[in-house]
């Protein structure tokens, strides 16, 4: 006889931000109160680029931004560890 335990209330943490797709990151930021302007300001594009990644519709962001979108999620988790 085997027996499964389970917690439920343990949570699960979020992948490591280099791991996370664009669209993720972007949903984090947006969580922690960000609007789309604020990322697309932040990251050097235009608003509806940032609704493309968001929805999953711009597959292949340009390299620079993914980078930018990594280091802003980054720095807000770093920021919100302490």
């Amino acid at each position: 006889m085997s027996s499964t335990v389970s917690n439920p209330t343990i949570p699960i943490p979020p992948a490591p931000v280099g791991a996370r797709k664009p669209d993720e990151l972007v949903r984090a930021l947006i969580r922690a109160g960000w609007s789309q302007g604020e990322i697309a300001d932040a990251i050097d594009v235009t608003q509806p680029t940032v609704s493309r990644i968001l929805s999953g519709q711009h597959k292949n962001p340009r390299y620079s931004a993914v980078e930018r979108l990594r280091q802003l999620v980054q720095n807000l988790e770093e920021f919100s560890a302490t």
